[in-house]
C-alpha cells in the first residue's frame, strides 16, 4: 500500500518514462545530499532514468561545474572513512571499484602512506589494549575479593 501511494504521488520519478534534464538534476542533487558520489557512480545511477546518455553527462558536467559533484571530495571522504579499518591497498581497491581515476588514487595513496604506520599502531592498540585493560580490571577485582 505504501509503494502504491508513493509511486502515484511522485509522477516525475516514475520508472516508465525517461526524466527531463531538470528532473535528472534534481535526482542527482538528492543523491549527492546523502553522500559523495563519483562521476562514474552518478552515471550508472542516472543512466536508466534518462532519455540519452548525453543528457546524463550534461547534468553531471553541470553539477561538477557548480561544485555539487567532485571526485576529489569523494576520494578524500572515502579514504578518511576506510583508512581507520583498512590499509592503503584496500582503500585503493575500493576507490578503483567506485570509478576514481588512477591519478587521484595515486595522490590519495601518497597521503595515506605517510600515516599508515600510525594508523596500523592505533588499530593494533584498539584490538589488543581493551583485552589487557579488562584482564587487569578482573585481576584487581580478584585481589579485592581476597582481602
Amino acid at each position: 500500500m505504501f509503494n502504491q501511494r508513493r509511486s502515484g504521488s511522485n509522477a516525475a520519478f516514475s520508472a516508465n518514462e525517461p526524466l527531463s534534464k531538470r528532473a535528472l538534476k534534481a535526482k542527482a542533487v538528492g543523491l549527492l545530499a546523502l553522500r559523495e558520489y563519483t562521476r562514474a557512480e552518478l552515471l550508472k545511477k542516472l543512466s536508466p532514468l534518462a532519455q540519452t546518455p548525453e543528457t546524463v553527462l550534461a547534468v553531471i558536467d553541470e553539477l561538477a561545474k557548480d561544485g555539487w559533484q567532485s571526485d576529489e571530495r569523494f576520494a578524500a571522504a572515502f579514504s578518511h572513512q576506510k583508512s581507520f579499518k583498512q590499509g592503503a591497498a584496500l582503500v585503493a581497491q575500493g576507490m578503483r571499484q567506485k570509478g576514481v581515476s588512477d591519478a587521484l588514487i595515486a595522490q590519495t595513496l601518497q597521503n595515506l602512506s605517510a600515516t599508515e604506520q600510525t594508523r596500523a599502531h592505533l588499530v593494533w592498540k584498539k584490538k589488543n589494549f581493551p583485552k589487557k585493560a579488562a584482564q587487569m580490571t578482573l585481576a584487581a577485582g580478584r585481589v579485592r575479593l581476597v582481602f
